[in-house]
């Protein structure tokens, strides 16, 4: 039963992710008419966020790695995030490194 319990309420807050980010392509594509705003897929995924992207650049035709970064830590105006820097260090592909606002 607990199991169960646990694997429902991590589906729903998967869902809550992807209607989130699904929300928020639809108000980037509203507010920026000009600018074409593609998505083609949205992935939810659990684990090491280094290690799933790395993973899926490995098995899927992607041109690029797009990433946010906080660069939360030590240094965070000065530095990109642990994620994105693994991103960069590791990755066969071109990757993008956009500082979000606070």
């Amino acid at each position: 039963r607990w199991q169960e319990l646990t694997k429902n309420k991590a589906q729903k807050v998967f869902d809550e992710i992807h209607q989130r980010l699904e929300k928020f392509c639809d108000d980037m594509r509203n507010e920026l008419e000009q600018c074409s705003f593609l998505v083609d897929n949205i992935l939810v995924k659990e684990g090491n966020p280094s290690q799933e992207i790395l993973m899926l650049t490995e098995q899927e035709d992607y041109d690029v790695v797009v990433m946010g970064t906080h660069g939360a830590g030590f240094l965070a105006d000065a530095m990109m995030g642990s994620t994105a820097r693994r991103v960069v260090r590791r990755c066969q592909l071109p990757v993008m490194v956009i500082r979000l606002p606070k």
